[in-house]
């Protein structure tokens, strides 16, 4: 099978789940004997700007850098590209990875068109709650005023939906009135061999990024989305505190001025470790250095960080939001609480840290639950799948 695979994010150029989604997925699905061409956007000086760059099945697309809507400039130029590669060997499915087309005409080609559903713009909306005068400052993100308007047009215009959790699946019927036949629900993975190293490796990435010896609490996402709602698990860290002397671990992009200014206003300094944006194997030690990976989320279409934690062997305590509970089973490979609670979550997080004997029976059922149930493999072959349905009940255009 010949794939065309459209995303917004790969390679180097990765910011968060959709851009790692596409890494993964595309050499799987390639070691499963498919060939996959891959077509993304990369940022370069303007004297290159307008010229495809094609190297090892990707296809580049050049934008501009001082480009204010390289999503703009990315949609435009994609038509162009896709047909020259079409021209040279018919792809027989196009794989859409988010709402990273605008679909001005309804189609690409006449080979049947699907959409991985990270989570809905709605959703991100409903859960920033970001004003009116924030969505028109933001015009073109996602909380903006014009991606909605984009993700309800891009529903119309494929033939069948990768959901990345039930969650999402539902979500897609009630938000749009998608058939529920269309959705086909296949979760993200994760390979437990990524997060296994020699203690020496991870006493001396400790030592390099400033740890102490004390018990660990990680969260990994980015660091001023609202959505991943990192105040709530400042606001319960001093009643961790209270009980266990813990240090706070935080991975992720973003203006880290806010909670800065917030753990020195509560006297946390000392206890909280910023680390920013780190590389993808720092971020792997990070996780195996944890004790508990902590997810205190407004909305997950998916939740990959619980995934990763999992992978890890470690406990996880995560929100009762989004596909969330669908990963963490409460009390048996971590704890879910509410959104809005911080001594809820600490006590949670405090009764892990508090008991050895949960810790490592937690910590063995996420590896086996991971190895079993949420690989890159699994997801791969479940995705073939789709294409396999798409063929089938596709009747041309």
């Amino acid at each position: 099978m010949r794939i065309a695979f459209v995303t917004f994010e790969f390679g180097e150029h990765t910011y968060g789940g959709a851009g790692t989604y596409a890494n993964e997925i595309v050499p799987e699905i390639a070691n499963l004997g498919h060939e996959v061409v891959v077509f993304a956007p990369e940022r370069r000086e303007a004297e290159n700007e307008g010229t495809v760059h094609t190297a090892d099945r990707v296809v580049r697309i050049s934008i501009p850098v001082s480009s204010r809507f390289p999503a703009l400039q990315f949609w435009l130029r994609l038509p162009a590209a896709f047909r020259l590669a079409n021209a040279i060997a018919r792809f027989d499915v196009i794989h859409f990875n988010g709402l990273c087309y605008w679909f001005a005409r309804k189609r690409l080609s006449e080979s049947p068109h699907i959409l991985t559903v990270h989570h809905l713009v709605k959703d991100t909306i409903a859960s920033a709650s970001p004003g009116p005068l924030g969505r028109i400052c933001n015009l073109s993100g996602e909380t903006g005023l014009l991606v909605p308007l984009l993700e309800s047009r891009v529903v119309t215009c494929v033939d069948r939906f990768i959901a990345v959790s039930s969650h999402t699946k539902s979500r897609l019927i009630k938000a749009y009135s998608v058939m529920q036949e269309c959705i086909d629900v296949v979760h993200h993975g994760a390979d437990t061999d990524a997060y296994v190293f020699k203690e020496e490796e991870l006493e001396k990435c400790r030592q390099a990024l400033g740890l102490s010896n004390r018990p660990r609490l990680v969260f990994v996402g980015r660091i001023d989305d609202p959505r991943k709602n990192l105040d709530l698990l400042i606001a319960a860290l001093p009643s961790i505190l209270k009980e266990v002397e813990a240090e706070l671990v935080v991975v992720g992009a973003g203006d880290t001025g806010k909670i800065s200014r917030l753990t020195r206003a509560l006297s946390l300094a000392s206890s909280v470790r910023i680390l920013g944006h780190v590389s993808e194997t720092t971020l792997h030690k990070v996780f195996a250095l944890a004790d508990v990976v902590v997810i205190p989320s407004r909305l997950e279409g998916f939740g990959l960080t619980a995934v990763e934690g999992m992978a890890a062997g470690k406990p996880i305590v995560a929100t009762r939001v989004g596909a969330l509970p669908e990963i963490v089973k409460d009390g048996v490979n971590g704890f879910i609480v509410p959104e809005d609670m911080p001594e809820v979550l600490a006590d949670k997080i405090v009764t892990i840290l508090s008991n050895q004997h949960m810790a490592s029976d937690m910590s063995q059922q996420n590896i086996a639950t991971a190895e079993n149930w949420f690989t890159w493999k699994k997801a791969a072959i479940e995705t073939i799948g789709v294409y396999q349905k798409a063929l089938a009940d596709f009747d041309g255009v």
